[in-house]
């Protein structure tokens, strides 16, 4: 185990469930130290180290007593593992044992799960930490070291602008590269973040997405001369709006830079059983058997040349997984490609 418990701590019951209590710890925790507390109140302060205590909680539990889910130890790791003896229901922070069904056995069995759940709390809390710094790396550590190869790269265009023109335009290529790098990582960033620190949700008109997203993309559709098919009306749906502006831009984005043959992008929905499909279709000419299995892997198109790192789609399929849908590719028949995403109604 990764951690070890240094302490039980009873808070209420009677001289029975105090009994219980140190029987099933020396059954399952024989090296903890058992004390019984009349309140939260006569709880100590947490200490220095590593060490975790599990508190057992009988009687009614208020919030005062939720609230000590909250502590941490000087790690910054959950103080407390918590199990409850009442007629509450059991939650994310407190395993619940009914007063009628207390025993030794169950209770020792109880102490192991906890720290079980305990134990995977503990490294998913270490993991997010360790992805909330590596988020701070890559917005500002990495793009340090850019800005020293932009500033020279500025200085020697200068150089070259001055001794040789003709060769001037060769830092067009420096320059280029610093900015993917910089796209590359606000992309990286923007997925780590998404997913460390979930946005509350609410109800949103689908049409101002599509709407917004549509006017972002206005001068790139132009361009590539496509027709843009849509529905008269959209739902109305639950979600974070930024998010779906970037999911939608993304798949309309995939056609106007891989659908070469394409000349119509159809955009569209409907209700099916408990959710929306969403789908944006090109007539263009497919996507190969051989790349359909990795469409939304991160970074599966690095090593083909002239293309991109392969994180739109990845991108799309982390946002429509933190909405609580499903992304999906289909082939169209006659040629074409439909990309689909679906959010719970």
């Amino acid at each position: 185990m990764p951690f070890k418990i240094t302490s039980i701590r009873l808070i209420g019951g009677d001289s029975e469930t105090a009994r219980i209590v140190r029987q099933a710890a020396s059954t399952a925790l024989p090296e903890a130290e058992v004390s019984v507390h009349a309140t939260i109140g006569e709880l100590p302060p947490a200490t220095g180290g590593e060490g975790v205590e599990l508190l057992v909680l009988a009687g009614a539990i208020g919030p005062e007593e939720m609230k000590l889910a909250e502590q941490r130890n000087s790690d910054g790791m959950p103080r407390w593992v918590m199990i409850g003896i009442g007629s509450q229901e059991g939650n994310a922070t407190i395993d619940m044992i009914r007063p009628e069904d207390l025993s030794v056995s169950l209770l020792a069995q109880a102490f192991r799960s906890s720290l079980g759940r305990h134990s995977l709390a503990r490294e998913n809390a270490r993991l997010r930490g360790d992805l909330f710094t590596m988020a701070g790396r890559v917005s500002h550590d990495l793009k340090t070291p850019l800005n020293g190869i932009l500033a020279a790269g500025e200085a020697m265009k200068e150089v070259l602008l001055e001794k040789e023109p003709a060769s001037a335009s060769l830092s067009g290529a420096l320059f280029n590269s610093v900015d993917e790098m910089v796209r590359l990582m606000n992309r990286i960033n923007f997925m780590l973040k998404a997913s460390l620190a979930p946005v509350s949700r609410k109800s949103i008109p689908m049409a101002d997405v599509v709407w917004t997203t549509l006017q972002r993309l206005e001068g790139k559709i132009r361009l590539k001369r496509l027709s843009v098919i849509k529905p008269e009306a959209w739902p109305q749906v639950n979600g974070v709006e930024p998010w779906l502006e970037i999911i939608w831009g993304n798949l309309i984005g995939n056609v106007l830079e891989h659908a070469g043959a394409a000349t119509e992008i159809e955009l569209g929905w409907e209700k099916k059983g408990g959710e929306y499909l969403f789908w944006v279709r090109d007539n263009g000419n497919g996507v190969s058997l051989g790349r359909q299995k990795n469409l939304f892997r991160s970074f599966h198109t690095l090593h083909v040349p002239e293309t991109g790192h392969g994180l739109g789609l990845s991108i799309v399929q982390r946002l429509v997984d933190l909405h609580g849908g499903r992304v999906g590719y289909e082939p169209v028949s006659g040629g074409g490609s439909r990309f689909t995403f679906s959010l719970p109604v």
